[in-house]
């Protein structure tokens, strides 16, 4: 496997309810792919089709990942999710290897 990701937290990101949101950029692509590869039943769909926008959906599957994680569960994203986040590992289901849920377009996308 290869060695964990080294990436800078780059800000925080905001849901729409939050009165800095909702956040828009390539970041909110990146951990879209992060959660996805993390658990894959998070977001229906493919992720070709991930937009820019951090929107109810993002903010509800980051819930679900803080909740597991033991952050608060926000939907927003703090420095606290963004490094708990470089150690998540892909779903495996069958037949997967081990990898990192931050694969290299994600890591890219930032």
């Amino acid at each position: 496997m290869e060695p964990r990701p080294l990436l800078t937290f780059y800000g925080p990101i905001y849901g729409p309810d939050h009165p800095s949101g909702p956040t828009i950029g390539n970041q909110c692509i990146a951990l879209k792919r992060v959660l996805k590869r993390w658990d894959p039943d998070i977001f229906p769909g493919k992720m070709e089709d991930f937009d820019a926008v951090w929107n109810r959906r993002a903010v509800n599957a980051a819930r679900v990942a803080q909740r597991t994680w033991n952050l608060t569960p926000t939907g927003n994203i703090g420095k606290g999710f963004f490094e708990r986040s470089l150690r998540a590992m892909r779903g495996r289901g069958l037949y997967k290897p081990a990898e990192w849920a931050w694969d290299d377009l994600a890591q890219k996308t930032l």
